[in-house]
């Protein structure tokens, strides 16, 4: 058997990387980032390690007409609760000593109040990290079409730009430079309706978590969280993008006004119909949409 991170000793602080893989909605929201995954017909979510491929429960989409009564939060601990600080309504999650190629991360312009969890697929929390870079960056077209709330616009568009034609990110890594304790994912909440066999077959599965990455030295732990289609035939005309992008929105209603085109890829040439399928399909390419810090 392979010898686990907890029998290694204490108070050792290693580097820490969380990577978000598929259409989440981050909130910081008081020194916490609220990692929410939509309500997605048809859309699992794992844990992965280089160990350990862990299905987590969550909500089903559709939602019932009078919608969920409660849903599912996990939490993970163990990176040290010592990264940037900022007085309260200062904290800015474009700032470059925060956060690598700010400019392929799509980032509200207004805060927001925090997610129920019975909104999302599920909800896990996590301390705010050090570092963070955008990863997988497509390109995607929207029109605000006068919704109250927008987005960071690229500078050739002009801070006023009603309308993203960039590159940005569908994936996004958070990076702790210290954690001193193995990092640990619980399942904290759950529907009442969730049989305790269900709950116990993933707390079971969530104990036996290796966050070990392997062949680093010095020695550091690697954690992705994905959340994608189980869909095996490719996404040709981008529906599922087109679909989850939509749900995330329900999110922010706000945002609903919005106009997006995933097609515009395919017309200009930029992104290949093969990269959204084939024989390894891979993610949607819905975007991270990143909230920043409430005041």
């Amino acid at each position: 058997m392979t010898e686990k991170s907890g029998n290694r000793p204490q108070g050792v602080p290693e580097r820490l990387i969380l990577d978000l893989i598929g259409p989440f909605v981050v909130h910081f929201c008081n020194g916490i980032a609220r990692i929410h995954a939509p309500l997605c017909l048809d859309h699992h979510a794992n844990i992965l390690t280089d160990s350990n491929d862990i299905s987590l429960y969550g909500l089903l989409a559709p939602a019932p007409s009078s919608g969920y009564p409660t849903g599912f939060t996990y939490e993970l601990s163990g990176p040290d609760a010592n990264g940037p600080r900022a007085p309260k309504g200062e904290f800015n999650c474009l700032k470059p000593e925060f956060c690598l190629n700010a400019s392929e991360l799509l980032v509200l312009n207004k805060v927001q109040k925090p997610i129920d969890a019975k909104l999302c697929h599920l909800l896990l929390r996590a301390p705010r990290p050090n570092r963070m870079i955008p990863l997988h960056a497509e390109q995607i077209w929207i029109h605000r079409r006068d919704s109250d709330i927008w987005v960071n616009t690229a500078k050739k568009s002009g801070p006023d730009s009603d309308i993203v034609d960039e590159s940005r990110a569908r994936g996004l890594r958070f990076i702790y430079s210290a954690c001193s304790s193995v990092p640990d994912i619980q399942l904290v909440d759950c529907p009442k309706s969730t049989s305790e066999d269900a709950k116990s077959a993933i707390e079971t599965e969530l104990d036996n978590l290796n966050p070990d990455a392997r062949g680093f030295d010095p020695k550091q732990y690697h954690i992705t969280l994905r959340f994608a289609s189980n869909s095996t035939s490719p996404d040709e005309y981008h529906e599922d993008a087109y679909d989850c992008f939509h749900e995330m929105r329900r999110l922010i209603p706000e945002t609903l006004r919005w106009r997006v085109d995933f097609d515009e890829l395919v017309k200009k040439g930029s992104l290949s119909i093969e990269h959204h399928g084939g024989s390894n399909p891979v993610d949607c390419g819905a975007l991270i949409m990143a909230v920043p810090e409430s005041v």
